[in-house]
Order: C-alpha cells, then structure tokens, then sequence
C-alpha cells in the first residue's frame, strides 16, 4: 500500500461506524425481537446514538451531556415533523378522497381499458405505480387484489403476474416519490426541490417497473401460481378484499360497505387532477425556479466583469455571494416567478390537492367554477390593495389599552377581503354539500390518525438522523471512501439495504441511509461529482431490496393474496431485490453518463481525490498555491483532468481552481 494511504489508514477515527452498528443493532432488537414500536425505537436510538458519540459520551459531566443530548434530539425531531407533518397529512387526504370517491376505480378502469384485458398485467403494474402516489402502499394493494382475483378467474390463468404486478408497481412508487414519508425525508435531508424528486422518481422508477413486470411474466410461465390453488378458491364469492360474487356489476376494487355504482363513479379528468395537478404545480416551479436563477446568475457575474474593467475572470464564491443576497429580491424576479413559487410551495400544492380531492368526494364538480371565481376574485382584490396602495400614506391611528398604535389600511380591506371571499366559498359549500360535509370530517378521521402515527415515526427518524450527523460519522465514512475508492451511489444504497434486510421497514432504512449520507455531503470542502439526485435514488431503491418476513409488506401481500409463506418468499421477495438492483444499476450509469453538475466536470466518480488546498482553494489566500497556477492558464470546466492514477504526485497534489464562466457563455456573451 502506498504510504500516504498507510497514514490515512491508521488516522482513521472508526469509533462513529461503531455507534452506527450499536444504533443500527438496537433498532433490530427493539423492533424485531422486543416488538417495540418503531417511534420507541427510533427516539431510543437516536438518544443512544448521542450518547455515545464523541460529544455525548462524557462521564465526568455525564448528567450535562446527557441533558445536550436530549436536547439536540428534541430539535431534529421538530425540525423534521415541521418539514414533512403538513405535506403528509394532506397527502393522507387525498388518498382518502380518491378510494371514498371512486376515483380510484375509475383510474384502474382507464388503466385496464387502454391496455386491454391480454395486457392487464401492465395495466396492473401503472395502476399500482399511479395510485402509490398519493395512497400507501397497503391500501393500494388492498384495493387493486380483488381486480387480480376477478381477471384470473376470468382468464382462468396468469393470478401470479397479476398480483406481483400490483406490488412491483406500487413498492417503486411509495419508495422513490414523494409525497410518501420515506422519500419526502429523504429530500428534506439531502436538500433536495419536492418537484424535482417527484418528476426524477417517476421517470427512474420505469425500467425498474418494466424489469419487475418481465421478471413476474418469467415466474408466472415457469411456476404459475393459480387462483384455484390459494386459500380464497373454496368460496369465489368471498375474499378478504370483498370480491363480489357472480352476476354483480358493481366498481372494481371495491368491498361490501363501499360499493360505488358504476354510474356514480367520477369522470376520469376528475379523478388524477387531485394527483396530476399537485405534481405539474411543483414541477414547474422548480423548471422555473432554476431557469431564473440561471439567468439572474449569469447577470450577476456581467455585472462582476462590467465593474472590474472587462476581465475574462469572474470569482464564483463571489457570484454566490451576491445571488444568496439577491435571491430574495422580488425586484430581480418577474412576477410569473413569484407566482409559481407560491404554486409550487409542496404545502400549497399538495393543499390545492386535497381540495380538489374533497370536491370530487363531495360531488361539488358543478360548482367548482363558481368556488375557482371566489377564490380568483379574492386572490386578486388582495394583490391589488397592495399593488396600488400607498402603505406609509394609508394608516388608521387608534389607542388600544392606552397605547398609541397604528395598522395600515390595505392590511384592513385585504383581510375583509379574504373573510368575504372564505365566506362565500363556504356558503358555497355548504348549500351544495349539506350533510356530506358531516361525513367527510368523520372520514377524515382515520387517515389523519395514521398520518399522526407516522408523523411520529418519520419526525423519529429524523431525529435519529440528526444524532447521526452529530456522531462525526459523516469525515469518517469519506476518509474510507477515499482510501479504498468508494462510489457514494454504492454506497447509499449498500447502507440503506442492509438497514433494510436487518429489520424490514423501508422507512427507518431511509432514514438511516438518509441521515448517513446528508452527514458526508453537508461536509465543508466535500464535493459530489454528481447531483445529490443521483444519492437519494440510491437510498429509494436500497429500501425496496430482500422484503421478507421481517417486513409487514411482505405479510400484506402474501395474506391478501392468498399465497404461503414460501410462495411469497419465492416470487415477492427475489422481485423487489430485482427492482432494487437495476435501480441500483440506472442510477450509477446514469450519475457517469449524466452527472447533472457542470461545475465539477473532471471529478472521478468513482475516486475522491483529496485536494492540496482544502482552504486558500487557491483564490489569494494561500499565495503558493495561487503562484503555482497563473490566472491565464487556469483551465475552463470542459478541459479540466483529474489524473485516474492514485499513485501519481499529480493526484496527491491535485488542486483546480474553477473560474465562473458556464452562467456566462449562458447570457450569449462571448
């Protein structure tokens, strides 16, 4: 071994990989051995985490660490519940409206309609992908079971491509796309735009999906598994799902006490604009988002070159500088962008959302124009208060408990306005509603208990996450992946799927990968070659490897679906690893092929190369450094190397001084 490698080796601190492991095992413990619940178990480990970090672990003032460690914990518990506790319980809503309202049945039936009855494993597979969206996963498959049970028992065949077409498609769906709480954590922690995690999970989760399909068509020709041979084939009438029996014409999906009419169920456009419209909301505020950015960052740095005399040299820390200062400007940004930002804001969005979803649960589509003309009209008296106002002209002086103050007239007229506005949208609602409004808040109540419960779970795991940062786990895992060459794609997911196959919940293996990796990335000086996209693929995909009987997904399918034990681990558990490998394999391909990060162009992937100016970044503050490499030979981004061979002084010395020329070349200056 090389001797420099030899030092770092043996510099290596590997006690924070140790409180990982010791966390990681009580978590299996606590949850699969004492049965605890897994918010318990989460709080307990992130306080046992703390603990026996380096700055917990402190038995001379053991009582005060103890009590920072506490402390801390109770913060990233906070801080996530703040992030995620909004978005999921709409989310929730939603879900709730869509199987209450037979929008989902609809959804299916297009599905099975457009690929028609020889295709009903695809149509299947993106009925269970769409409906994983917005509903968890057990309700989708609860609802989608009874089509598979009626189509077999039609066809006579094909009950085991139906049913792994169901799992595969929603199992990818409920783990790479928010707005479910496992990956909705994950991009909080990596600091990732919702709209931009949502259009990314839909488009990675395809070849993975068709890979499933094909593997279920593999197993269904060479070990079928017939309706006739499960437990529900006594009495085809009966199933755990609430299968109609012969002759009955009611919804698909449905059971006995929420049997829909087929008339009554709503149209199509009806049904995916309360999912559709939350996730166009959120990717086009995030296209335009980046798109103004770029523009108002590329005026930035012309500005920087028109000041300094015309140089070709333009300081990127510089240009970050001044557009952190300036981002917030509205003056910098056009009115359409202000306006998609309050669009795509993931709680506006996903709150428009829901209230598409209560409309088309409460039969209010033939209002809906007359509530969308309220809530414009309302919307539109507020900015214009504003807009024409004179705010420090316009003032009401009064006295309140013997105190001189003073409130702005426009702030008066636009909340008299905003009161006027929700006023008439709820007589509205009302005088078309009437009782539904009763039973739509008793139906919101057990969606919004669960949410609770999993609020708890995920602000847990977020709290584990934090304690995980905190461990200094994150200069240790990169000192490794510097010594023995590393891929960080690998290396989400290799950590996300062992937490995986230990205890089961995709979730709290999220979680952790989550937690671990945000520790690395957050580190002063540590760059990706590659967007962090690429890192929270990573961590979907090893959520979904090896489900097993430690997993309450793998009781789910195989309990409504009529199989053994051993039919579930032959079939449902060898799909999901499947799933997760070529996800696996799509997103490190994809991060060389297309790394999405212009201003790192040359960085190994696969290696990271420690840089000789970790501080001056050669920009005047290390004289030497800036004196070994002249400002006229400084190279652009597309010409920048990187040796490959480690041994080289080139590599052990390597340090590149980027200047910020791309934004440039963007606004079409020369």
């Amino acid at each position: 071994m090389h001797l420099l490698a030899q030092a770092s080796a043996q510099s290596i601190d590997y006690w924070p990989i140790a409180v990982l492991l010791i966390s990681v095992i009580f978590i299996i413990i606590s949850i699969g051995v004492m049965k605890l619940h897994p918010f318990i178990s989460l709080l307990g480990a992130a306080v046992l985490t703390g603990w026996l970090s380096a700055e917990g672990f402190d038995l001379v003032h053991k009582a005060d660490s103890f009590a920072s460690v506490i402390g801390t914990v109770a913060e990233g518990f906070g801080n996530t519940a703040g992030k995620v506790g909004l978005v999921i319980a709409l989310a929730a809503i939603i879900g709730m409206c869509l199987m209450e309202s037979g929008a989902a049945d609809r959804i299916v039936q297009a599905f099975v309609g457009f690929f028609g009855e020889k295709r009903a494993g695809w149509a299947l597979m993106a009925s269970g992908f769409f409906l994983s969206i917005p509903v968890f996963f057990d309700t989708v498959f609860f609802l989608l079971v009874p089509l598979a049970q009626s189509l077999a028992r039609r066809t006579g065949k094909n009950y085991l491509l139906y049913v792994l077409a169901i799992g595969g498609g929603g199992a990818i769906t409920h783990s790479i796309v928010p707005p479910t709480p496992g990956p909705l954590l994950v991009g909080e922690f990596l600091d990732l735009d919702l709209g931009i995690l949502i259009v990314a999970g839909l488009a990675g989760g395809i070849l993975p999906a068709i890979a499933s399909l094909y593997f279920a068509k593999l197993m269904n020709r060479f070990f079928p598994i017939p309706l006739s041979s499960t437990r529900f084939a006594s009495d085809p009438g009966v199933t755990p799902a609430g299968q109609p029996g012969e002759g009955e014409t009611v919804s698909v999906g449905e059971d006995p006490i929420h049997a829909i009419p087929e008339k009554k169920l709503p149209s199509l456009f009806a049904s995916v604009l309360p999912v559709l419209l939350p996730a166009l909301l959120l990717a086009s505020a995030s296209v335009i988002d980046l798109i103004e950015e770029t523009r108002l960052k590329a005026e930035i740095a012309e500005e920087i070159m028109n000041t300094s005399g015309g140089s070709d040299s333009v300081d990127p820390a510089r240009v970050k500088q001044i557009f952190d200062s300036e981002k917030n400007n509205f003056e910098r940004f056009p009115l359409y962008h202000a306006v998609s930002q309050f669009l795509g804001d993931k709680v506006v969005a996903l709150g428009i959302g829901a209230i598409l979803a209560a409309i088309v649960m409460l039969e209010l589509t033939g209002v809906t124009l007359w509530l969308l003309g309220v809530i414009l009209a309302t919307v539109a008296a507020h900015f214009a208060v504003f807009r024409f106002a004179d705010i420090d002209e316009a003032v009401i002086n009064f006295t309140f408990l013997g105190m001189n103050t003073s409130i702005g007239v426009p702030l008066v007229v636009s909340t008299l306005i905003f009161l006027a506005g929700i006023a008439a949208a709820t007589w509205l609602i009302h005088a078309h509603a009437g009782r539904k409004l009763t039973n739509f808040g008793k139906l919101c109540s057990g969606p919004l208990e669960t949410a609770g419960v999993i609020i708890l779970i995920t602000s847990a795991g977020g709290a584990f996450g934090t304690m995980i940062q905190n461990t200094g786990i994150a200069t240790t895992v990169s000192d490794i992946a510097k010594l023995y060459s590393i891929n960080m794609v690998i290396l989400a997911w290799a950590v996300t799927a062992f937490v995986r196959i230990a205890q089961g919940s995709a979730t709290v293996s999220m979680l952790t990968g989550a937690g671990l990796m945000a520790a690395i990335l957050n580190q002063p000086g540590f760059q990706l070659p590659y967007h962090e996209l690429y890192i929270y693929l990573a961590i979907g995909f090893g959520s979904i490897t090896c489900s097993w009987m430690n997993d309450s997904g793998f009781w789910i399918v195989g309990r409504l679906s009529g199989f053994t034990e051993k039919q579930t681990l032959a079939n449902w558990t060898p799909m999901l690893t499947i799933i997760a490998v070529v996800g696996l394999l799509q997103t490190w391909v994809m991060s060389e092929l297309l790394p999405l990060k212009s201003d790192q162009a040359g960085v190994s992937s696969t290696s990271i190369v420690e840089e000789a100016d970790p501080q001056g970044q050669g920009t005047g503050e290390n004289p030497d450094i800036d004196a070994a490499v002249p400002e006229e030979e400084v190279p652009d981004a597309g010409d920048i190397m990187v040796p490959d061979d480690e041994d080289s002084p080139e590599a052990d010395q390597a340090f590149i001084r980027v200047e910020f020329l791309p934004i440039i070349a963007a606004s079409g200056r020369d």
